[in-house]
């Protein structure tokens, strides 16, 4: 592991290659996080685990040394991590998948992605379909003859979306209106009735979602079914999960969805001993890291290790969760 000044010399050299932009503030620390800058669950995720490592009395970490940056998006992200402009970024297991078999939107991308790990695996990020409470629509199914709004291209949202949409063998002549919106405009245009559904992605509780369905009396609708049972079988990054009741406005059950998992990422190249001390700091810290944040719940050590992993765990992971299980 490089000294504090060679790390944020060799990180100040990655940024410059890297589409990772290190917010004013953070250039300094000697743990840097980064987390998609349109996920504001992995945002919210990655500041409580920032708070978690400031408060460890690990000797193997620094003290109060942790901060976040927004990326881009996925791709900035895994290409922080692999030219050393980040330490650890919370990414969609779909998104590690593509970049380690260089599939679906990464086909083309010349980058190295072999030595990528794994240092722990956080919830599922789900697609989630809000719809106009009067359009009556209360599952896949109810969306024929409607008008959907799938997302702007190239979005998660939308990608996830066109998958669901493929599997139920659907195509776009089965709704009389479909929109392609960028986020800014999907709000207004379900408030004002042009649509009766729209897509999101992303952990819950998300405010985008609260705000349209106060807005706009709208409803999570539930993403399950038998299309979505043969894409989970066909793409194992993917996972099932559901929206627990009394997330938003009105919802007094569970509603049933999808998504990749957010995993920590880390490079192969990182210190075991330093991988080993953050595992075991979030292990330990577990507790409060679930009433700090609600993408936190439900997690155990034993989940965070295994159920979604895309890329292989990081070797002073792997040694704190054998540990963790043989304690149990």
């Amino acid at each position: 592991m490089l000294g504090r000044s060679g790390r944020h010399f060799a990180r100040f050299c990655a940024g410059l290659v890297a589409a990772t932009v290190v917010s004013a503030g953070a250039e300094g620390a000697d743990i840097l996080i980064g987390a998609d800058e349109d996920r504001p669950a992995a945002i919210q995720a990655a500041r409580t685990l920032c708070r978690a490592l400031d408060q460890s009395k690990d000797p193997r970490l620094p003290a109060g040394a942790c901060a976040v940056t927004t990326t881009a998006g996925p791709l900035a992200s895994l290409e922080g991590v692999s030219g050393g402009a980040l330490d650890i970024a919370l990414v969609p297991s779909d998104w590690l998948h593509h970049a380690l078999n260089r599939s679906g939107p990464l086909s083309f991308v010349d980058i190295p992605f072999d030595g990528l790990r794994t240092l722990f695996l956080l919830n599922v990020e789900p697609l989630t379909i809000v719809a106009r409470r009067a359009a009556g629509i209360a599952g896949l199914d109810d969306l024929v003859g409607q008008r959907i709004d799938i997302g702007a291209p190239g979005t998660r949202a939308r990608v996830l979306m066109d998958a669901v949409v493929a599997a139920a063998g659907l195509s776009r002549g089965d709704f009389p209106l479909v929109e392609e919106l960028p986020e800014a405009e999907r709000s207004l245009a379900l408030c004002h009735a042009r649509i009766d559904a729209t897509v999101f992605h992303g952990g819950h509780p998300d405010p985008r979602i609260t705000d349209v369905v106060s807005r706009c009396d709208a409803v999570p609708v539930p993403v399950a079914g038998l299309a979505v049972t043969r894409l989970l079988a066909e793409r194992p990054y993917l996972h099932p999960t559901a929206i627990p009741a009394g997330t938003y406005p009105g919802q007094d059950r569970p509603v049933a969805g999808f998504g990749p998992r957010m995993v920590a990422v880390v490079s192969q190249d990182l210190d075991n001993d330093w991988a080993a001390a953050v595992t075991a700091t979030v292990i330990g810290a577990l507790d409060m890291l679930k009433t700090a944040h609600p993408v936190f719940r439900g997690l155990d050590p034993a989940g965070m290790s295994r159920n979604g992993l895309t890329a292989p765990l990081h070797e002073g992971a792997r040694q704190v969760f054998l540990e963790e299980a043989g304690s149990r």
